[in-house]
Formats: C-alpha cells, structure tokens, sequence
C-alpha cells in the first residue's frame, strides 16, 4: 500500500514507497559482502579466461599457417636438391684446366661450345642419368662423376653449378691412383725413345690394314715404316731427321740425335695442351705448367664438370643404410692367408712380398675386385666370391675393414678322395677308315655332355658330320638318326681328329681320319700328339712333358706313373681354413 501525503499548497501526489532499512546481522552483512567479491572475481576470471582461450585460438592457427607455409617451403626444397638413392637428370660441360672441352651434352655437337656456353639456353641437349649411388655401367667422362657421385649431392634442379675432380680419383676417393706421390713431378725436357718398334699384327691390321714392307704409315704422333711382318707381329721404324718433330707422351718433341738404337729428343713444353700417361694402368690427363731449361714441371690435371640439374626423381633407391646387401655392387680389396701367416692371394700390385699386417689404404697400388653380392643377378664385368667372403661382405660399407676366417666348408669345400683320377697316357686309337651307321645310340649322360642340355624326342641335332633328330629316349638310351650330312670331302672335327666324309650310302656313311702325323690334339684343355700309322691313329700324353704338380686339365699332378697321370681334380685349398682381410672402396645399390 502506497500512503498519500498531503502538502499546504500543494497538490497530492504519489511516491514510491521505501521501506526502512532493516537490521543486518554483522554474519549475514559479512556473506553478502563474500558473495558479491566471488560473483565479481568469477565474471572477470571467465572474461579473462575467454580472451585467453582466442588469444591461443589464434596463435595456434598462426602456428598452424606458417608450419605449413615452412612444410610446403622445406618439401619443395627437398624435392629440388639432390639427395642419395635420388635418380638425377642434367646437362654438362667437361673440360680439363687448360680449358678444352673434353665432352658436353649439346645437341648438335657443335665445335663453337666453351667453358662459358651457357647450358640454360634453347639449344637442343642430350642428358644424361645417373642414380646417385646406385649402379650403372658407364664410359667415357661420365666415369669420374659416377664414382664420385656423391659431389652431385645438395645440387639444386635449374641451377648450374661447378664440380672439379681431380684425375687422380677417377675411380673415387678410395682409390687413388696417387698412392702417397705428389700430384706435381718434375721431367727432363731430354729424353730418349727406341727407335725400332714391334706391334701385333691385329692391332696394325685394326689401324692400317694389311702391312706392305717399305710402306710408311701416319700415327697420330709420328711416322713409322714396316720393316716386316709375321703371322704374329709388325716391326718398324721410326722415320725422322735431326731437327725433325714428333709429338709424344708429353707433347711436341725435337729430334736431336738418331743412334743405330735410339732417337733422342727434347721436348718443347707446351703449357696450353693437355697430355694423356698412363699411372698405374689408368690413363689419366696432365698438362705442363712450368717449363725451366733442363726441365718441366707436370701436374694431373681435373676433370672439371659444369652441369645444370634438369630434373630430379626422388628416391629411386629407397636404403635404410648404405651399406653392401645382396644384389648389389662392390669393389673390394683385400689378403687372403693361410692360418700359419703364409699369404695365397691379394689384390696388391707391384709388391714383392705381402704380409698379412699390410694395410690396405691408398699407400700401395691394388687391383680391385668387382664383385656382385650373391643371391643376386651376376653384373657386368663382375665376379663372385667363395660364401665366407660373399657373406662376411654384407653389411660392411665405404671404408669398412675386417678381419675374417673361413672353414672348408665355406670355402672351397672339404677334399674329396673321390676326385683323384687316373688319366692314363693313351688317349685312344681310332681306324682312318671308318663306316658308321646313320641310326646310332648313346647314352643320356654322354648326350648331355655332348650337347649340354636335356634329350628329348623330336628335338633336332647338330652333330659333327651333319644334322639328326633324336627318334626316342627310353630310359638312359638316347636313339638318333642322321637327316642330313656334311658334303662329301668337307673337313670337319670328329672325336677331336680332322676327319672328312668319302662316302655315303642309304643306310651308313664311311669317314676318314685325315689328323697329320705329330699333330697337336686338344684334350682336357691339354694337348695331347696324333700318331699316325697305317691304318689307324693314336692319340697320347707324352709323360716327358709333366712333371708332379703341374696343372693338367682342371686338376694337379699328383703323381706319374709307368703308363698314368694320378690328377686330384680338387680345388688347391680344399679342406683348408682360410683367412682374408677385406676392405671395401666401393658400393653401388641397385635399384
């Protein structure tokens, strides 16, 4: 109820009603008070709590942006650099210090290319290939960048970039034709050469044609004239005057001086031409870069590459570790002895004695084994190892040594009684006439030793006097008819004698044996002596020409006896524990 107060002079009016103040207890005022801090403090947390919760909305899709904006960033840069197991595609220039080009990928091969032509213009190109660390057979300039492939690592696709390698790793870094020698030498401008020559008949005939006594011929660095000529060898002589020149391992040479022996020469010491020599059976390019009165200074040149990567397939060679598995390349050194120290094998060169201690870096020339880790397809120019090796060879990488023993039993086997044989000195007699019947058998094991492969009926039949069809197979008989034969009169090898054919008739043909007397026949992969008589031929070992070891065939000599050779056709290191000391130079994965 709202109560109406009255005013002198003024008129009634209403007003809202307050009642009066109750009394709070100094409890309940307290609460109140406690109640409106917390009601304030929990409304400012929850503004405060919800700008926090944007503030790490939005830093987090900040951080989002630019992960991605960094991801897209690093995987376009990874998928534009080079990596190992990555298959590259480029474009290059070759060329040596001196600046001659050597080969290049420009297409047509014109003559005007230069170190400076630039490879990012529209001139048409061949690319080549090559998978960083993986195996490829390769020639030519791209031999160096293949075993030292790892320089194109980090290149970047559309950039051109220069690699120099020095010509003393063309077979990579762990195989420095060097060997701890300087890469600078000195020479003496005065030397000598001979001045009569010899060459092999087929490497003339591969060159010049057929030799003519008294013709003079054109080499690229000087002029010979053929003296004479054998089934086997060309000689000649060098034809010059004093005062003439003739360009020679180290370039342009003068003659000074001819004897009945020797020409004598001194060099000019071109400093703008590089040279080829051979170090270590690898022909390698140098050039001269300093050249005083009595000598000249020589220095291994580069193989200097200026490539531009047109294209990158990444990760053709998908490898946890680089290191040798089956299937794969390797190059390898290494010391192969027997438990007692005494060494057997090695691939050392030029070493009069190798001991087991000696190491196998780069202080001495090696002839390195290629081989291909079994199981795996046999490479190219590759070869296989007995299963200690092959076996103690995988997981080892680049630089990698060990120190292995090998049992008999994975290596060349335990010796087998069962492989000495007896050979005996008279090989066979065989009639100069003989008839022989056109329908003839032989046994499945001599046909398969005959004709290496399986017999099966139909098949058709080179034999050494014609052609036949085997009619049937019936247990271990093979049956074979004779279709056609060779021309009567015709020369043809028949159980390893010269034999002709001089008759024929429906059902049988008749033969001559027509070896001559003292004729060398091959048998075993040895060579054994045709005697003729009168009516027949005998073939025989002479014993006087072995001796107790000696090879024979694919076995030793073990003993000689009246009429026999007792030959162990065992490996030499049958039953034998070996030991090798191996260290890999060189692994290639294949894809």
């Amino acid at each position: 109820m709202i109560p109406l107060y009255r005013f002198v002079g003024e008129p009634m009016v209403s007003k809202k009603y307050t009642p009066p103040p109750r009394k709070t207890s100094k409890l309940k005022k307290r609460k109140s008070e406690k109640h409106i801090r917390k009601h304030s403090k929990n409304k400012l947390t929850y503004k405060y709590r919800n700008q926090l919760k944007t503030g790490i909305t939005l830093a987090l899709i900040v951080i989002v942006i630019v992960s991605g904006v960094l991801l897209y960033r690093s995987s376009t840069e990874a998928r534009s650099t080079v990596e190992r197991g990555d298959e590259v595609r480029f474009n290059f220039i070759c060329y040596y210090d001196t600046g001659q080009v050597i080969q290049h990928t420009i297409v047509p091969n014109p003559d005007s290319v230069t170190v400076d032509t630039p490879l990012d213009d529209n001139r048409l190109k061949n690319p080549q290939r090559l998978t960083i660390g993986g195996y490829k057979n390769v020639q030519g300039v791209m031999l160096p960048l293949y075993w030292n492939d790892a320089m194109l690592v980090g290149l970047k696709k559309g950039k051109t970039t220069e690699i120099s390698i020095p010509a003393e790793l063309i077979l990579g870094e762990n195989e420095s034709i060097l060997h701890g020698e300087e890469r600078t030498f000195s020479l003496s401008r005065d030397t000598e050469i001979d001045r009569f020559g010899t060459v092999s008949l087929s490497a003339f005939e591969n060159e010049f044609g057929e030799p003519e006594v008294g013709a003079e011929y054109e080499t690229e660095s000087m002029t010979i004239e053929v003296i004479e000529f054998d089934d086997t060898n060309v000689t000649y002589e060098v034809v010059c005057e004093v005062g003439g020149e003739l360009y020679l391992e180290y370039g342009k040479a003068t003659v000074t001086e001819k004897t009945d022996e020797k020409i004598h020469v001194r060099y000019e010491g071109e400093t703008d031409v590089t040279f080829f020599i051979n170090k270590f059976n690898t022909w390698v390019p140098v050039h001269v870069t300093e050249v005083s009165e009595d000598e000249m200074q020589v220095e291994l040149d580069h193989y200097n590459y200026k490539v531009r990567v047109e294209s990158i397939e990444k990760g053709v060679i998908d490898a946890d570790e680089w290191t040798a598995e089956a299937g794969d390349f390797v190059k390898m050194r290494y010391i192969g002895y027997y438990e007692d120290g005494e060494v057997f094998d090695s691939t050392f060169v030029d070493v009069e004695e190798v001991t087991p201690d000696m190491p196998l870096d780069n202080s001495n020339a090696h002839k390195s084994v290629a081989l291909t880790i079994k199981p795996g397809t046999t490479l190219q120019n590759t070869q296989t190892m007995i299963t200690g090796v092959n076996e103690a060879l995988k997981g080892m990488g680049i630089g990698d040594e060990k120190t292995i023993t090998v049992p008999p039993e994975e290596g060349y086997g335990e010796w087998d009684e069962d492989k000495v044989n007896e050979v005996t000195f008279l090989v066979g007699e065989y009639p100069i006439i003989e008839t022989l019947e056109k329908d003839f058998t032989m046994t499945t094991e001599e046909f398969m030793s005959s004709y290496q492969g399986e017999p099966y009926e139909g098949n058709q039949v080179e034999l050494p006097f014609g052609q036949g069809t085997i009619v049937s197979v019936s247990g271990s008989t093979v049956s074979i008819e004779v279709t056609s034969l060779k021309e009567v009169g015709e020369v043809f090898t028949y159980e390893n004698l010269q034999t002709k054919i001089i008759d024929e008739s429906e059902d049988a043909f008749t033969i001559e044996r027509v070896t001559e007397d003292g004729t060398m026949v091959p048998i075993r992969g040895e060579a054994a002596t045709a005697h003729v008589g009168e009516e027949t031929i005998v073939v025989s070992f002479d014993p006087d020409d072995y001796e107790v070891d000696d090879r024979f065939g694919n076995g030793t000599i073990i003993e000689i006896t009246d009429d026999a050779f007792i030959v162990d056709t065992n490996h030499p290191m049958a039953g034998k524990t070996l030991k090798f000391k191996l260290r890999v130079v060189a692994v290639k994965k294949v894809a």
